[in-house]
């Protein structure tokens, strides 16, 4: 059994079908990649799994326990976002991404 399953998951907004009936599996310990055209829907989808949007249809799983309805903060799923959401500080770019991976790993230890 997958640690991820999305099953037939969709997401819409108003006439536009960001997510279209989705299936998705991701065994424990692979490392698995979300690529596409702008627009194409992976934000929305990582989104969905995160807790930040709710589906308009479908299964999202994770260790067979649904997460729909599970608020972010209560979800064992961390966001490293691309945009850092940090003060104006003296910080290189790599700097950034070491204090958003801090962020996430503390979550995960929180």
């Amino acid at each position: 059994m997958a640690l991820l399953n999305n099953r037939h998951v969709s997401r819409r907004f108003g006439e536009i079908k960001a997510v279209d009936d989705v299936c998705l599996s991701i065994e424990g310990g692979e490392f698995f990649t979300l690529v596409g055209p702008s627009g194409c829907g992976k934000t929305t989808l990582l989104r969905l799994i995160a807790g930040f949007d709710e589906p308009d249809a479908g299964e999202l799983l994770l260790d067979v326990q649904p997460l729909v309805g599970i608020p972010p903060e209560k979800r064992p799923v961390h966001t490293v976002f691309q945009s850092y959401t940090l003060f104006p500080h003296e910080l290189s770019g790599g700097q950034k991404q070491r204090v958003a991976l801090a962020r996430a790993a503390d979550q995960v230890a929180g």
